[in-house]
C-alpha cells in the first residue's frame, strides 16, 4: 500500500484525544486494567490503521473494536426454586 493510505500521527492522536472519554469510560465499565486496556486500545489502532481507508465513520469502528475485544460476561445458570 502506498504510504498515503495510512494515517499520520496526528490523525490517530486527534481521534484518540476524541473519543479518549468514551474510550475511559468503557474500560472502566468493563473493570480492565490500564495495562490491558493500553494493550487493547493500541491492537485496536494497529488494525483501523492498516484499514484506514475502508473505514468510512473510524470513530465508530474503533469504539466497535474495543468492545468486540471485551470479555464476554458469563452468564450462571439459575436454579429452580426448591419446594
Amino acid at each position: 500500500m502506498p504510504i498515503s493510505d495510512y494515517p499520520t500521527t496526528e490523525e490517530i492522536q486527534l481521534l484518540v484525544k476524541k473519543l479518549r472519554h468514551r474510550i475511559v469510560n468503557r474500560f472502566l465499565a468493563q473493570g480492565v486494567s490500564e495495562t490491558e486496556a493500553a494493550a487493547r486500545l493500541k491492537a485496536a489502532l494497529v488494525e483501523l490503521v492498516y484499514r484506514w481507508n475502508r473505514v468510512g465513520d473510524r470513530e465508530r469502528w474503533l469504539l466497535q473494536a474495543l468492545d468486540r475485544e471485551a470479555p464476554k460476561p458469563t452468564t450462571t445458570p439459575r436454579k429452580e426454586p426448591e419446594q
